[in-house]
């Protein structure tokens, strides 16, 4: 008896379509022999297909699509693949981000001034954050992804970042 193949579609801005496809390629062929399946990418509906025979494979190969979507570099988004690493979105709109100016304020409390927020998020947790339209991305560990969102929840949420970096590090046992 055959296996059925299993099919996932994701919406993919269309100026993050190039990235996953790759110069002549290469990245859609990292993605393919990484996470054994195939990729079919239809650039005008703005759509990624993963095609794989391994359920499990293809969600982690989704999430892999849907982080470089969200402004990962490939090699970023790859890691993934690894056990133990993961994937998250947080959607702004979740904060009360209705106009333009709610998604600046928002984007603004997590990057912070000249980027220190979340450059010291990510170097107390080992996970990477991606600002892009309306969303946070976060990959990382396991262990680590869950508190930095809360983390970054909490920031969103109105918390001074000094509260968030003390939650994470609690949370993490990083030292004080």
């Amino acid at each position: 008896m055959m296996s059925e193949n299993i099919i996932e579609e994701i919406y993919v801005p269309a100026d993050r379509l190039a990235v996953i496809i790759g110069t002549k390629g290469e990245t859609r062929k990292k993605i393919e022999q990484s996470g054994d399946v195939k990729l079919w990418v239809d650039t005008e509906n703005n759509l990624v297909k993963v095609i794989g025979k391994d359920a499990y494979q293809v969600y982690v190969v989704k999430k892999v699509i849907k982080a470089i979507a969200r402004g990962f570099n490939p090699d970023k988004a790859l890691v993934i693949l690894d056990n133990g690493y993961d994937f998250e979105l947080i959607d702004l709109r979740d904060f009360g981000a209705k106009e333009k100016k709610d998604l600046y304020r928002l984007r603004g409390r997590v990057i912070g001034e000249r980027g220190a927020t979340r450059k010291y998020i990510e170097k107390i947790s080992g996970c990477e954050i991606s600002i892009y339209g309306k969303t946070i991305a976060i990959v990382g560990p396991n262990e680590a992804i869950n508190v930095v969102r809360l983390g970054l929840e909490m920031i969103l949420n109105g918390a001074r970042q000094g509260r968030a970096y003390a939650f994470i590090k609690d949370k993490l046992g990083v030292e004080k």
